[in-house]
């Protein structure tokens, strides 16, 4: 897991949607830290990477579609 401090200027990349931009940093810096957790608001940290929240998202999707959802808002 890669602590990326620094997002790389990437001016002919353009995004229109949250999903879009999820998938182009798994894409880019699977390994990079998306999210940090802190249990207690200061330590106790567990953290997940791009790579692993895009493979959470689509199987969130994929459970969504089978249950006939597909087009339909969640709240997640």
């Amino acid at each position: 897991m890669t602590i990326c401090s620094e997002r790389p200027y990437q001016p002919d990349i353009t995004v229109s949607s949250l999903v879009e931009l999820l998938r182009q940093r798994a894409a880019s810096a699977p390994d990079c830290v998306a999210y940090r957790f802190l249990s207690d608001g200061e330590a106790g940290e567990s953290s997940i990477t791009y790579g692993e929240l895009n493979l959470r998202a689509r199987s969130i999707a994929t459970s969504l579609q089978e249950m006939s959802a597909c087009g339909e808002r969640a709240l997640l």
